[in-house]
């Protein structure tokens, strides 16, 4: 079976390629199994997101949605900025030009965990980081998919647990 234990509940390659698209970040996760419980499986992602090169940050980008897009394919990334769909309509105009300026400046796709984050909010964390550097941005990039990560892996543990695994948590 390609399928790894996590306490008892299993998560296979396709599982974890929801929660990350980066094939190395699948990878190393997938090969870490088992995992004794859920903080284990949190620490492992802190340490492959931490791992992950500039390449691989790449490919883990293109596993989400561009922030204040209307629709998209990605279930997880529109529950994860369903509060960013509530900002008034010239919020959320500023965002995407703002999204937009980014990706000219920085050559690839803005980041953030928006999940909690109101337009407003992550308009202005996307301005802050326009100032800085592209090296900074990417370490910036790292930390952000690292939260993302998380809340995935918590929900794709809840789900597993829901199902009738047995290494899940309340």
């Amino acid at each position: 079976m390609t399928a790894g234990n996590v306490g008892g509940v299993w998560l296979d390659r396709y599982a974890l390629s929801r929660v990350c698209a980066s094939p190395y970040w699948v990878t190393v996760m997938y090969a870490g199994c088992p995992y004794a419980d859920r903080s284990a499986v949190l620490l492992a992602n802190d340490r492959a997101t931490a791992e992950l090169s500039r390449d691989d940050l790449v490919d883990a980008l293109h596993g989400h949605a561009r922030i204040g897009a209307r629709s998209h394919d990605d279930p997880a990334g529109r529950a994860e900025q369903a509060t960013i769909a509530d900002g008034g309509p010239e919020v959320l105009a500023a965002l995407r030009a703002g999204v937009a300026a980014y990706e000219r400046h920085f050559g690839h796709l803005f980041l953030i965990c928006a999940a909690g984050r109101g337009a407003t909010e992550t308009l202005h964390a996307l301005r802050r980081r326009l100032t800085t550097s592209a090296e900074q941005e990417w370490e910036t990039t790292r930390e952000e998919l690292c939260r993302i990560n998380a809340l995935r892996l918590d929900a794709l543990l809840r789900d597993v647990a829901a199902a009738g695994g047995r290494g899940g948590y309340a």
